[in-house]
C-alpha cells in the first residue's frame, strides 16, 4: 500500500492484511511507487496496477509510472484534507469532460461524478 498519509494511518489499514505500507509517498511524485515496486521485487510493469481514488495523485501518478491504473470511488470524502477537497474540484471538472467526450464509454463504466 502506497499512501500520501502518515505511517499511523496505514498501518491501522495494513495490520490485518500483512502487506507493507509505504507512507509519505508524495505521489504523484515516483518516489514511493519506485519504492513499493522494488520491495515486491516485480519485474514487469506490464502486470502491475495501481488502485486509487484520486485522479490528481493516484492516477496521474500511475500515468507517469507507466502501469495500469483503477479510479475508485473515495472511502470517507467527510474528513477530507483541505488540499484533497482542493484536488476533487479539479478532478469533478476533468471526469465531466471526460463523461462528455466519451460519453457511450461513460455510461458503460457507470462512474459517478465524485460530487
Amino acid at each position: 500500500m502506497i499512501s500520501n498519509n502518515v505511517q499511523k494511518r496505514i498501518n491501522d489499514f495494513v495490520k490485518d492484511i500483512d502487506i507493507p505500507g509505504i507512507a509519505n509517498a508524495k505521489k504523484p511524485l515516483l518516489f514511493g511507487i519506485n519504492q513499493a515496486y522494488k520491495m515486491s521485487k516485480q519485474t514487469n510493469k506490464q502486470k502491475t496496477v495501481l488502485i486509487g481514488d484520486q485522479l490528481m495523485t493516484d492516477i496521474w501518478a500511475a500515468n507517469r509510472f507507466k502501469v495500469y491504473n483503477i479510479l475508485v470511488n473515495p472511502i470517507k470524502k467527510k474528513t477530507e484534507k483541505w488540499y484533497t477537497k482542493l484536488n476533487r474540484k479539479t478532478e469533478h471538472k476533468i471526469l465531466q469532460k471526460i463523461s462528455k467526450k466519451y460519453p457511450e464509454t461513460w455510461k458503460k463504466l457507470n462512474l459517478d461524478m465524485r460530487k
